[in-house]
């Protein structure tokens, strides 16, 4: 063999015709006509070959004439950059090229900052979405509410005043819903403008923070809670109105409103003034009788039984007022209802723990609740009535969480772990709770909502 360079692919090229020529004659056209339908197999068994022969360090390969021994020009041959070896041959086979190499892990991580963006994304959406939905339900939901005063729907309401009194509590309630945050909306803005940015620069190395999506899911939260709370609302409404379907009305809803409210706003106004009135003409006949008393020694007896008669007008003056204040109570009771029904259910629903000096199964009892100081109005108490609503009862949307004084008391500071509107939120849930209990505690203990 000759000492000139050897080109290997000349070489193999040269291997191919022999080798095509002895597979003509020894297998003939049927021979040739399975070559073609399987082309793409044979190119590829035969890239698999050259790769195998070039990653060798002493390929050979075999010919009528012998062993062919590896001369100057073949090392130098091999020497060449195996890679381009094999992606020439690819080429020169297939019309196709090997890839370059890739960062696969660099490629890992933009896949990875990707679709943590496209769920904040999704999420910062969803803020958006649902702020704008639960306005809508609330305008809606009021139109309705303002719709049964002429309807005739309402007009079975107005026909019984206990339907009346609920209808105004809830109507009152309605309007001071508040079902929208308007610092996640701005958040939610402010964010998907930047999300937008880094699309519009391409780059790939953009991943929310911890503390901005976990401030995304904290607003998502809140404002799916105010869905529900809606929600709750509308079905209330729905609700008086099919417990009304079966009644009469002759007069719109409307009217009987203005009439419930006038008349209770009459007679208080009534009671007051005539509870003024007797007190001052008690007032007046206790200094006449005092200076007759000053006059003459023998009044005394009957300026003794002057007081005794002042007194009990007196008592029944106060009478008068306690029982218009708690006239007044009932109303603001029965508006409240809903509350009471909401934030109080672990304690006026049926159980066997925390019943004071009561027997059997029942509710709460108030004395009981007192007694654990879960009725002062601090940090203390709040988490002792945290505690307390814990008694085997149903929680309803009381929260889960026991919570301390600390949490409450570190809720606004700012640094602190608790300083989240989850914890404000539970802060005001038990405040509200609290407030039901102290105004109307002792009430509820006469109608049977709470034990003694």
């Amino acid at each position: 063999m000759d000492d000139e360079f050897l080109d290997p692919n000349d070489y193999y090229a040269e291997q191919d015709e022999n080798r095509a020529s002895d597979f003509g004659i020894n297998g003939g056209a049927s021979q040739e006509n399975l070559h073609r339908s399987v082309g793409w197999l044979a190119a590829f068994l035969l890239l698999s070959a050259i790769v195998w022969m070039y990653s060798s360090p002493n390929w050979f390969s075999s010919s009528n004439s012998g062993v062919v021994e590896p001369n100057e020009s073949m090392i130098v041959a091999s020497e060449r950059p195996r890679s381009n070896i094999v992606s020439n041959k690819l080429e020169e086979i297939t019309g196709l090229s090997l890839p370059d190499s890739m960062d696969w892990r660099k490629q890992e991580e933009i896949a990875a900052n990707r679709s943590a963006v496209e769920d904040f994304r999704t999420k910062l959406e969803s803020i958006s979405t649902i702020g704008t939905a639960n306005t809508e339900q609330l305008l809606a939901l009021q139109a309705k509410t303002q719709d049964l005063l002429t309807s005739k729907a309402g007009a079975k309401i107005g026909a019984d005043s206990k339907y009346v009194e609920q209808y105004i509590a809830l109507r009152e309630k309605i309007e001071k819903l508040t079902v929208s945050i308007p610092v996640a909306d701005e958040f939610a803005s402010d964010m998907l403008a930047l999300l937008n940015r880094v699309k519009a620069a391409g780059d790939t190395s953009y991943a929310p923070q911890q503390f901005v999506t976990t401030r995304a899911n904290e607003y998502q939260k809140e404002l799916q809670e105010k869905t529900a709370e809606l929600k709750r609302y509308d079905v209330a409404v729905d609700r008086l109105v099919a417990t009304t379907r079966g009644l009469v009305g002759e007069f719109p809803l409307e009217s009987a409103v203005n009439s419930l409210l006038e008349r209770e706003s009459s007679d208080l106004a009534e009671t007051l003034s005539k509870a003024l009135k007797e007190t001052k003409r008690i007032k007046n006949a206790e200094l006449v009788r005092a200076t007759q008393n000053k006059i003459a020694a023998e009044f005394d007896l009957k300026i003794e039984k002057g007081k005794v008669e002042t007194a009990k007008v007196i008592a029944k003056q106060k009478d008068l007022v306690l029982s218009a204040a708690k006239r007044r109570l009932e109303l603001e009771f029965n508006r409240d209802r809903n509350d009471i029904n909401a934030y109080l259910i672990p304690f006026i629903s049926e159980g066997r723990n925390l019943r004071g000096n009561a027997a059997g199964k029942g509710p709460a009892s108030f004395s009981a609740i007192q007694k654990k100081g879960a009725l002062e109005n601090t940090a203390e108490g709040l988490a002792s009535l945290s505690m307390t609503a814990k008694n085997g009862r149903p929680l309803g949307g009381f929260p889960e969480i026991n919570i301390m004084a600390h949490m409450i008391t570190n809720n606004s500071t700012p640094g602190s772990y608790h300083n989240t509107p989850k914890y404000r939120g539970i802060e005001a849930y038990l405040e509200k709770a609290q407030s039901l209990l102290n105004k109307y505690g002792p009430l509820m203990v006469e109608k049977g909502l709470l034990a003694e």
